[in-house]
Protein backbone atom coordinates (compact mmCIF):
# COMPACT_ATOMS: atom_id res chain seq x y z
CA UNK A 1 0.00 0.00 0.00
CA UNK A 2 1.48 3.21 -0.81
CA UNK A 3 0.24 6.51 0.80
CA UNK A 4 1.12 10.39 -0.50
CA UNK A 5 1.09 12.87 1.81
CA UNK A 6 1.60 16.67 0.81
CA UNK A 7 3.24 18.63 3.08
CA UNK A 8 1.91 22.20 1.71
CA UNK A 9 -1.64 20.83 2.75
CA UNK A 10 -0.99 18.70 5.90
CA UNK A 11 2.11 20.07 7.98
CA UNK A 12 1.27 17.97 11.09
CA UNK A 13 1.81 14.86 8.86
CA UNK A 14 4.97 14.32 9.96
CA UNK A 15 3.99 13.95 14.04
CA UNK A 16 2.99 10.45 13.73
CA UNK A 17 6.20 8.91 11.98
CA UNK A 18 9.65 8.77 13.77
CA UNK A 19 11.48 8.95 11.14
CA UNK A 20 12.23 10.38 7.50
CA UNK A 21 13.97 8.56 4.59
CA UNK A 22 15.84 9.97 2.02
CA UNK A 23 16.31 8.14 -0.40
CA UNK A 24 18.62 8.49 -3.87
CA UNK A 25 20.73 10.99 -3.77
CA UNK A 26 23.77 11.83 -5.46
CA UNK A 27 27.52 13.48 -4.41
CA UNK A 28 30.76 14.40 -5.82
CA UNK A 29 32.03 11.00 -6.19
CA UNK A 30 28.87 10.27 -9.39
CA UNK A 31 29.45 11.24 -13.04
CA UNK A 32 26.84 13.30 -14.66
CA UNK A 33 26.79 14.30 -18.27
CA UNK A 34 25.59 17.57 -19.15
CA UNK A 35 22.91 16.09 -21.77
CA UNK A 36 19.81 17.64 -19.24
CA UNK A 37 21.18 21.02 -20.91
CA UNK A 38 19.54 20.76 -24.15
CA UNK A 39 16.86 18.95 -22.79
CA UNK A 40 15.46 21.33 -20.11
CA UNK A 41 16.63 24.55 -21.44
CA UNK A 42 14.77 24.24 -24.82
CA UNK A 43 11.68 26.29 -23.66
CA UNK A 44 13.14 28.31 -21.08
CA UNK A 45 13.06 32.19 -22.17
CA UNK A 46 16.34 33.69 -23.10
CA UNK A 47 18.85 30.78 -21.82
CA UNK A 48 17.03 28.48 -24.83
CA UNK A 49 18.18 31.43 -27.31
CA UNK A 50 21.36 31.98 -25.63
CA UNK A 51 22.45 28.47 -25.28
CA UNK A 52 21.47 27.46 -29.38
CA UNK A 53 23.47 30.29 -30.42
CA UNK A 54 26.24 29.00 -28.46
CA UNK A 55 26.00 25.57 -30.26
CA UNK A 56 26.21 27.55 -33.24
CA UNK A 57 29.21 29.40 -32.62
CA UNK A 58 31.00 25.98 -31.48
CA UNK A 59 30.06 24.56 -34.74
CA UNK A 60 31.20 27.39 -36.88
CA UNK A 61 34.79 27.19 -35.15
CA UNK A 62 34.26 23.53 -34.93
CA UNK A 63 32.74 21.74 -37.84
CA UNK A 64 30.33 19.53 -35.41
CA UNK A 65 27.64 19.67 -33.13
CA UNK A 66 28.75 19.72 -29.40
CA UNK A 67 28.49 16.23 -27.78
CA UNK A 68 26.71 16.48 -24.58
CA UNK A 69 27.45 12.92 -23.78
CA UNK A 70 31.38 14.10 -24.10
CA UNK A 71 31.28 16.22 -21.44
CA UNK A 72 30.38 15.35 -17.79
CA UNK A 73 30.59 17.04 -14.26
CA UNK A 74 30.30 16.11 -10.53
CA UNK A 75 27.77 17.25 -8.27
CA UNK A 76 28.99 20.30 -5.79
CA UNK A 77 28.66 18.15 -2.47
CA UNK A 78 31.16 15.75 -0.80
CA UNK A 79 29.19 12.58 0.60
CA UNK A 80 29.29 14.11 4.33
CA UNK A 81 28.17 17.47 2.99
CA UNK A 82 25.65 15.68 1.31
CA UNK A 83 24.42 13.80 3.78
CA UNK A 84 24.34 16.57 6.43
CA UNK A 85 21.98 18.42 3.64
CA UNK A 86 19.78 15.81 3.85
CA UNK A 87 19.54 15.35 7.36
CA UNK A 88 18.88 18.73 8.10
CA UNK A 89 16.01 18.90 6.01
CA UNK A 90 14.62 16.27 8.16
CA UNK A 91 15.65 17.32 11.61
CA UNK A 92 14.57 21.15 11.18
CA UNK A 93 11.40 21.16 8.49
CA UNK A 94 10.30 17.84 10.23
CA UNK A 95 11.77 17.07 13.59
CA UNK A 96 12.41 13.80 13.01
CA UNK A 97 14.99 10.96 12.76
CA UNK A 98 16.66 11.24 9.61
CA UNK A 99 17.85 8.13 7.66
CA UNK A 100 19.96 9.11 4.74
CA UNK A 101 20.98 7.07 1.68
CA UNK A 102 23.28 8.35 -1.34
CA UNK A 103 23.32 6.59 -4.34
CA UNK A 104 26.05 7.66 -6.86
CA UNK A 105 26.54 6.19 -10.56
CA UNK A 106 27.43 3.01 -10.36
CA UNK A 107 29.63 3.40 -7.00
CA UNK A 108 29.26 3.05 -3.62
CA UNK A 109 32.09 4.58 -2.33
CA UNK A 110 29.75 7.76 -0.63
CA UNK A 111 28.49 5.04 1.77
CA UNK A 112 31.88 3.68 2.25
CA UNK A 113 33.19 6.87 3.27
CA UNK A 114 30.88 7.83 5.61
CA UNK A 115 31.02 4.60 7.56
CA UNK A 116 34.49 4.83 7.80
CA UNK A 117 33.45 8.11 9.01
CA UNK A 118 32.03 6.54 11.87
CA UNK A 119 28.40 7.68 10.41
CA UNK A 120 25.08 5.24 10.68
CA UNK A 121 24.47 5.88 6.81
CA UNK A 122 23.63 2.30 4.24
CA UNK A 123 25.75 1.55 1.47
CA UNK A 124 23.98 2.03 -1.74
CA UNK A 125 24.08 2.60 -5.36
CA UNK A 126 22.29 3.58 -8.36
CA UNK A 127 22.78 0.52 -10.91
CA UNK A 128 22.96 1.11 -14.50
CA UNK A 129 20.73 -1.84 -16.70
CA UNK A 130 21.28 -1.71 -20.54
CA UNK A 131 18.35 -3.48 -21.72
CA UNK A 132 19.06 -2.08 -25.57
CA UNK A 133 18.39 0.42 -27.02
CA UNK A 134 17.81 2.21 -23.42
CA UNK A 135 18.75 1.45 -20.34
CA UNK A 136 17.55 1.74 -16.55
CA UNK A 137 18.45 2.84 -13.15
CA UNK A 138 17.92 0.45 -10.04
CA UNK A 139 18.75 1.84 -6.68
CA UNK A 140 20.37 -0.69 -4.44
CA UNK A 141 20.24 0.31 -0.71
CA UNK A 142 22.25 -1.10 1.85
CA UNK A 143 24.10 -3.83 -0.28
CA UNK A 144 27.16 -5.23 0.37
CA UNK A 145 29.83 -3.15 -1.30
CA UNK A 146 31.70 -6.20 -2.57
CA UNK A 147 29.38 -7.14 -4.90
CA UNK A 148 29.93 -4.19 -7.06
CA UNK A 149 32.44 -6.04 -9.27
CA UNK A 150 29.62 -8.55 -10.05
CA UNK A 151 26.96 -5.54 -10.73
CA UNK A 152 29.94 -3.82 -13.43
CA UNK A 153 30.16 -6.68 -15.15
CA UNK A 154 26.25 -7.41 -15.55
CA UNK A 155 26.85 -3.54 -16.63
CA UNK A 156 28.97 -4.71 -18.79
CA UNK A 157 27.52 -7.60 -20.45
CA UNK A 158 23.85 -7.33 -19.60
CA UNK A 159 23.00 -10.93 -20.50
CA UNK A 160 19.46 -12.44 -18.75
CA UNK A 161 20.47 -15.14 -17.14
CA UNK A 162 23.24 -12.56 -15.19
CA UNK A 163 20.76 -9.99 -14.66
CA UNK A 164 18.42 -12.10 -12.68
CA UNK A 165 20.89 -13.73 -10.75
CA UNK A 166 22.78 -10.07 -9.56
CA UNK A 167 19.21 -9.59 -8.49
CA UNK A 168 18.65 -12.69 -6.98
CA UNK A 169 21.80 -12.04 -4.84
CA UNK A 170 21.41 -8.26 -3.84
CA UNK A 171 17.84 -9.30 -2.53
CA UNK A 172 18.98 -12.61 -0.18
CA UNK A 173 19.52 -9.67 2.17
CA UNK A 174 16.60 -9.13 4.05
CA UNK A 175 18.13 -5.55 4.94
CA UNK A 176 18.44 -4.70 1.28
CA UNK A 177 16.09 -2.65 -0.79
CA UNK A 178 16.12 -2.68 -4.61
CA UNK A 179 14.01 -0.04 -6.39
CA UNK A 180 13.46 0.59 -9.93
CA UNK A 181 14.53 4.23 -10.65
CA UNK A 182 11.97 6.56 -12.58
CA UNK A 183 10.62 3.76 -14.28
CA UNK A 184 8.86 5.29 -16.72
CA UNK A 185 11.36 8.35 -17.67
CA UNK A 186 12.45 7.95 -21.20
CA UNK A 187 15.37 9.45 -20.59
CA UNK A 188 17.34 8.67 -24.12
CA UNK A 189 14.15 9.53 -26.02
CA UNK A 190 13.49 6.53 -27.63
CA UNK A 191 9.97 6.79 -27.80
CA UNK A 192 6.87 5.84 -25.31
CA UNK A 193 6.37 2.81 -26.77
CA UNK A 194 10.11 1.51 -27.11
CA UNK A 195 10.42 2.57 -23.36
CA UNK A 196 7.76 0.84 -22.11
CA UNK A 197 8.02 -2.59 -24.44
CA UNK A 198 11.85 -2.70 -22.77
CA UNK A 199 10.37 -1.72 -19.45
CA UNK A 200 8.00 -5.28 -19.60
CA UNK A 201 10.94 -6.91 -20.95
CA UNK A 202 12.97 -5.94 -17.82
CA UNK A 203 10.26 -6.49 -15.50
CA UNK A 204 9.44 -9.89 -17.03
CA UNK A 205 13.21 -11.04 -15.51
CA UNK A 206 13.75 -9.25 -12.79
CA UNK A 207 10.14 -8.72 -11.35
CA UNK A 208 9.91 -11.47 -8.10
CA UNK A 209 13.32 -9.00 -6.71
CA UNK A 210 12.09 -5.50 -7.33
CA UNK A 211 10.55 -4.27 -4.11
CA UNK A 212 9.28 -1.05 -5.19
CA UNK A 213 9.11 2.00 -7.99
CA UNK A 214 10.45 5.13 -7.26
CA UNK A 215 8.24 7.91 -7.17
CA UNK A 216 11.21 10.44 -8.67
CA UNK A 217 11.15 14.00 -6.71
CA UNK A 218 12.67 15.32 -10.45
CA UNK A 219 9.97 14.03 -12.41
CA UNK A 220 6.64 15.78 -13.08
CA UNK A 221 3.72 14.82 -11.17
CA UNK A 222 2.14 12.99 -14.32
CA UNK A 223 4.61 10.78 -14.89
CA UNK A 224 4.84 9.69 -10.95
CA UNK A 225 0.59 9.07 -10.92
CA UNK A 226 1.73 6.68 -13.74
CA UNK A 227 3.96 5.04 -11.64
CA UNK A 228 1.81 4.50 -8.72
CA UNK A 229 -0.62 2.83 -11.19
CA UNK A 230 2.04 1.06 -12.38
CA UNK A 231 3.39 -0.36 -8.71
CA UNK A 232 -0.56 -0.97 -7.73
CA UNK A 233 -0.77 -3.09 -11.11
CA UNK A 234 2.56 -5.04 -10.22
CA UNK A 235 1.29 -5.57 -6.65
CA UNK A 236 4.60 -3.24 -5.45
CA UNK A 237 4.47 -0.27 -3.27
CA UNK A 238 5.85 3.41 -4.52
CA UNK A 239 8.46 4.90 -2.36
CA UNK A 240 9.91 8.17 -2.56
CA UNK A 241 13.75 8.89 -4.35
CA UNK A 242 14.26 12.70 -4.28
CA UNK A 243 17.27 12.67 -7.31
CA UNK A 244 19.46 15.53 -5.63
CA UNK A 245 22.48 16.63 -7.68
CA UNK A 246 22.80 19.87 -6.18
CA UNK A 247 22.56 22.19 -3.29
CA UNK A 248 18.66 21.63 -2.90
CA UNK A 249 17.78 18.79 -0.84
CA UNK A 250 15.37 15.74 -1.94
CA UNK A 251 12.20 17.11 -2.76
CA UNK A 252 10.51 13.73 -1.90
CA UNK A 253 10.62 11.85 1.82
CA UNK A 254 9.47 8.86 3.27
CA UNK A 255 7.99 8.88 6.31
CA UNK A 256 8.19 5.85 8.99
CA UNK A 257 7.75 3.93 12.33
CA UNK A 258 11.10 2.24 11.74
CA UNK A 259 14.18 3.40 13.45
CA UNK A 260 16.55 2.03 11.42
CA UNK A 261 17.18 1.52 7.67
CA UNK A 262 17.06 -2.43 8.20
CA UNK A 263 13.24 -1.80 9.59
CA UNK A 264 12.68 0.26 6.78
CA UNK A 265 13.42 -2.05 4.37
CA UNK A 266 11.59 -4.72 5.51
CA UNK A 267 8.32 -2.12 5.69
CA UNK A 268 8.68 -1.58 1.99
CA UNK A 269 9.56 -5.28 1.76
CA UNK A 270 6.39 -5.89 3.01
CA UNK A 271 4.19 -3.93 1.13
CA UNK A 272 3.73 -0.40 2.80
CA UNK A 273 5.22 3.20 1.76
CA UNK A 274 4.19 6.87 2.98
CA UNK A 275 5.38 9.59 0.99
CA UNK A 276 5.75 12.87 1.50
CA UNK A 277 6.21 15.80 -1.15
CA UNK A 278 8.14 18.35 0.36
CA UNK A 279 7.26 22.06 -0.95
CA UNK A 280 10.49 22.07 -3.21
CA UNK A 281 7.84 20.03 -5.75
CA UNK A 282 5.67 22.37 -6.17
CA UNK A 283 8.33 24.05 -8.11
CA UNK A 284 8.89 24.00 -11.97
CA UNK A 285 11.17 21.45 -12.42
CA UNK A 286 13.11 23.47 -15.36
CA UNK A 287 13.59 26.10 -12.46
CA UNK A 288 15.03 23.40 -10.33
CA UNK A 289 17.36 21.95 -12.92
CA UNK A 290 18.35 25.63 -13.84
CA UNK A 291 19.22 25.74 -9.82
CA UNK A 292 21.61 22.62 -10.03
CA UNK A 293 23.41 24.11 -12.99
CA UNK A 294 23.74 27.23 -10.72
CA UNK A 295 25.05 25.16 -8.01
CA UNK A 296 27.72 23.28 -10.05
CA UNK A 297 28.77 26.61 -11.35
CA UNK A 298 29.49 27.67 -7.84
CA UNK A 299 33.22 26.76 -5.51
CA UNK A 300 33.02 24.50 -2.82
CA UNK A 301 35.54 24.00 -0.25
CA UNK A 302 38.36 22.46 -1.10
CA UNK A 303 36.93 22.97 -4.80
CA UNK A 304 36.47 25.16 -7.55
CA UNK A 305 33.71 24.69 -9.75
CA UNK A 306 36.01 24.03 -12.65
CA UNK A 307 37.71 21.27 -10.95
CA UNK A 308 34.22 19.59 -11.50
CA UNK A 309 33.81 19.51 -15.24
CA UNK A 310 35.50 17.00 -17.84
CA UNK A 311 35.25 16.07 -21.54
CA UNK A 312 36.89 14.05 -23.96
CA UNK A 313 37.87 15.01 -27.48
CA UNK A 314 37.76 13.26 -30.46
CA UNK A 315 41.15 11.68 -29.68
CA UNK A 316 39.99 10.01 -27.29
CA UNK A 317 41.70 12.16 -23.92
CA UNK A 318 39.88 13.04 -21.23
CA UNK A 319 40.70 16.84 -19.98
CA UNK A 320 39.26 18.80 -16.72
CA UNK A 321 38.40 22.50 -17.25
CA UNK A 322 39.89 23.86 -14.63
CA UNK A 323 43.77 22.45 -15.93
CA UNK A 324 42.93 24.32 -19.49
CA UNK A 325 41.29 27.29 -18.60
CA UNK A 326 42.71 30.83 -16.67
CA UNK A 327 39.92 32.43 -15.00
CA UNK A 328 37.74 34.05 -16.49
CA UNK A 329 36.76 31.34 -18.69
CA UNK A 330 37.49 31.62 -22.66
CA UNK A 331 35.29 31.83 -24.89
CA UNK A 332 31.92 30.01 -25.79
CA UNK A 333 32.13 28.28 -22.01
CA UNK A 334 32.93 31.70 -20.31
CA UNK A 335 29.42 32.74 -22.67
CA UNK A 336 27.56 29.99 -20.93
CA UNK A 337 28.85 30.08 -17.66
CA UNK A 338 27.61 33.82 -17.62
CA UNK A 339 24.11 33.14 -19.14
CA UNK A 340 23.69 30.72 -16.54
CA UNK A 341 24.77 32.48 -13.74
CA UNK A 342 22.51 35.10 -15.08
CA UNK A 343 19.31 32.90 -14.98
CA UNK A 344 20.58 32.70 -11.25
CA UNK A 345 19.76 36.60 -10.38
CA UNK A 346 16.76 36.42 -7.68
CA UNK A 347 14.44 39.26 -10.79
CA UNK A 348 14.75 36.31 -13.12
CA UNK A 349 14.22 33.28 -11.08
CA UNK A 350 10.73 35.57 -10.15
CA UNK A 351 10.02 35.58 -14.26
CA UNK A 352 11.19 32.25 -14.81
CA UNK A 353 9.02 30.79 -11.95
CA UNK A 354 6.15 32.82 -13.49
CA UNK A 355 7.29 31.92 -17.18
CA UNK A 356 7.55 28.03 -16.93
CA UNK A 357 5.17 27.32 -14.17
CA UNK A 358 3.23 23.81 -16.15
CA UNK A 359 0.02 23.23 -15.48
CA UNK A 360 1.12 19.08 -16.07
CA UNK A 361 3.21 19.37 -13.18
CA UNK A 362 1.06 20.49 -10.62
CA UNK A 363 0.41 18.13 -7.49
CA UNK A 364 -3.13 20.17 -6.24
Amino acid sequence: MTKVHYSWSDPAVAQDFTSAVSLHSHTSLSRETLTFIPRHTCDVPVLSQGIRRLEGIFRKHHSRDINYNDVWWTPPLTPRASFELECRQIETQLNLKPMVSLSDHDDTEAGVQLQAQGIDSPVSVEWTIPVAPVFFHVGLHNIDPTMMPMLAQVTANPQPDRIREAFAQVAANPATLIILNHPLWDEIRAGKAVHEERLDYLLSLVRPWIHALELNGLRPWSENRRVIELAERLGLPAVSGGDRHGGEPNANLNLTRATTFSEFAAEVRGGCSEVLLMPQYQEPIKLRFIGVMCDVLRDQPGSRWSDRIFWRNPDGVVHRLSDVMDEPAPGVIGQFIKLIRFADCRNVQFTLRWALADRSEAVL
